[in-house]
Parts: C-alpha cells; structure tokens; sequence
C-alpha cells in the first residue's frame, strides 16, 4: 500500500489532501509517497471581487403620478432580488427587472445582488416621488324652466392649477383652467341634461371626473287669454285665460 504525504504553502501549512479557509492566490501542494517519489502542483484560486450594482428606472426623475407603470433595471450582477420599503417583491432570480403599478410616495426601491461565485455588492436604491392623482367633481342636480338658467359646482382635489373638461353628452366645452378648489358654471339647457366631467389635469396627473348633475328642463306653460275682440268706448269686456 502506497502511502502519501501532503504539504500545502496555505497559511496553515495544511498536511492533509485538503486545504480549507482559503482566500484568493496561488497554492502549491507536495506529495511525496513512501518510495520517495515526490510531485508538485499548483492551484489558483481567484477573488473577481464585489459586484457593482446599478439600479435604473423607466421614470428618469423618479417623480410620477399615482398608479404610473415603472420599470426598474438592475445590472452588475447574475442573480437579483427586489425589495420596496424593506419587503421582497421579486427574486432572488436571475431576472434583472421588475414592473409595478403600486408606488407610494417616498417608497424606497432597493436591489440587491450576487454573482455566479455568490458575492455579494453593495445594495443600491432609488426613492420615488409619486404625486397623488386630481379629482373633480360635479354636482349641481336641479329642474328649471325652459330659458332659465342655472349655476353647476366643479369641487377640485390636488395641487392647484387645475384644468379640465366637461361635456353635456354631445358637445365637449374648452378646456377651464383654475387655482380655485371650487369652481362655478353656469348653464342653459334647452332640454333636459346631463354634464359630466371628461378630464382633469394638475400638473402631470390627468385623472376623469366624478359624478354628474341632471338638469330637468321644465316646459313653459302654454297660455291663451282668448280672442282678439273690438269694443265700443266706456264698454267692458271679460277675458278667460286658458293655460296647459
């Protein structure tokens, strides 16, 4: 039986076929047997060190409206994991982007990596400015008579300036623009109608309308005091007016 005796150059001048705790660098092992003979090699093992991780998104200034899609692009590394606010939402995998829908304002995006060798980069982050949406509604239901008019209420949310659009079913009215949180119109329907808000803007957030208002537009009464009649002077003469 051929008996062998192991010497490695590693920090612990291990003895044995295997050395263990080893960092990056070239290592010589001797074998020698028990008939003398001796034989040398050589390992190396090499350290790419850390990973450099990026994180990009589809939104360059990271400001957004709510419910905006943005896509985050990670690269640097062979495996990746996404995390918002501290919990995961992708990975770890081999994917290197990720899509959502659900920003908050100030959310943090962070991503962290690993390579083929399972080192590890510095994670890296983003925080996203997400500006809620403007709402508008309107209100103002009520009946009036043919000819009248009548004023509707336009409530508006967000950040001011706003502008927006309403319609009465047929035609869209021009573009209204505001600072005021409640705005006024006034109407003058024809006919029974129904106005609604198309769109909203402020800012970069363009959000649709809320609510209608109905207005009934009441008929006049139809009305006939009589005939036309010729009469002496000093006479006197009775009209009946019929109206429906």
């Amino acid at each position: 039986v051929t008996n062998y005796n192991y010497s490695w150059n590693n920090p612990n001048l291990d003895k044995t076929a295997t050395a263990t705790l080893l960092s990056a660098g070239i290592y010589n092992v001797t074998v020698s047997d028990n008939n003398g003979c001796i034989g040398v090699t050589s390992a190396t093992i090499k350290d790419p060190g850390a990973p450099v991780l990026t994180l990009t998104s589809s939104d360059a200034d990271r400001t957004i409206c709510a419910g905006d899609n943005v896509t985050f692009t990670g690269g640097g590394a062979t495996v990746y994991e996404f995390f918002i606010n501290g919990k995961s939402v992708q990975g770890p995998n081999g994917l290197n982007t990720y899509s959502t829908t659900n920003l908050n304002d100030n959310d943090t995006i962070l991503l962290k990596g690993t390579t083929a060798g399972n080192c590890s980069g510095v994670p890296t982050s983003l925080i996203f400015k997400v500006n809620s949406l403007p709402t508008a509604t309107i209100s103002g239901t009520t009946g009036i008579c043919k000819g009248q008019s009548t004023k509707l209420t336009v409530n508006l949310t967000g950040k001011a300036t706003w502008s927006f659009f309403y319609t009465d079913g047929v035609t869209t009215f021009p573009k209204i623009m505001t600072n005021s949180s409640t705005y006024p119109i006034t109407v003058t329907p024809n006919a029974t109608t129904t106005y609604t808000i198309t769109s909203v803007i402020s800012g970069s957030c363009t959000n649709t309308g809320i609510g209608s208002a109905i207005i009934t537009v009441n008929p006049l009464p139809t009305v006939d005091a009589g005939k036309t009649q010729t009469i002496c002077n000093g006479s006197c003469v009775t009209l009946t007016a019929v109206g429906g």
